[in-house]
């Protein structure tokens, strides 16, 4: 097993916790919640305040992941991002300036959430996907809103009740 911790900031940091407890890391752990099924698997956690309820801000997120890496053994050899970052590709950016990333970066994920992009390389591969645009239809029955770059689908919508906004 080896001793290399590695830091995680997610939503919920649990089920990357227990992945890499599993790959025999030292998780890290920085997330909205700070329950017990987190810290059990967590050599370390943190509850970042408020982001469950206004998402990440990077003040509170670079606070949890110091305290975490200053409480290490080891160096983190990186940093994990899990749900709640999808929509902040500047924030993303900046936590890469200071730990280096396991997964995408933050062009990477601006890509992938971009929906006119993403739909448009989907088409190109011959991959299916349900219809989506980008405004919304003058019959909106049968179709459903979000918020582009969001994530955990609890500003999923039904479309007739959705703001009349460009960024749903």
């Amino acid at each position: 097993m080896t001793t290399a911790t590695v830091l995680i900031a997610a939503l919920s940091g649990r089920g990357l916790a227990a992945s890499a407890r599993r790959a025999g890391y030292l998780p890290l752990v920085a997330d909205a919640f700070g329950d017990s099924d987190t810290v059990e698997h967590a050599a370390a956690a943190r509850c970042v305040t408020d982001a469950a309820r206004i998402g990440f801000r990077a003040k509170p997120v670079f606070s949890a992941l110091a305290e975490l890496a200053a409480s290490a053994a080891t160096p983190p050899i990186g940093l994990v991002l899990g749900s709640g970052f999808e929509d902040r590709p500047k924030l993303i950016a900046a936590l890469s300036r200071r730990y280096r990333l396991i997964g995408n970066d933050a062009q990477k994920v601006a890509r992938a959430k971009n929906p006119a992009g993403l739909f448009a390389l989907l088409d190109t591969l011959d991959i299916a996907h349900p219809e989506t645009q980008l405004t919304l239809p003058s019959d909106a029955r049968d179709w459903l809103s979000k918020r582009i770059g969001g994530s955990g689908g609890t500003h999923v919508v039904a479309a007739g009740s959705a703001e009349r906004s460009a960024k749903r």
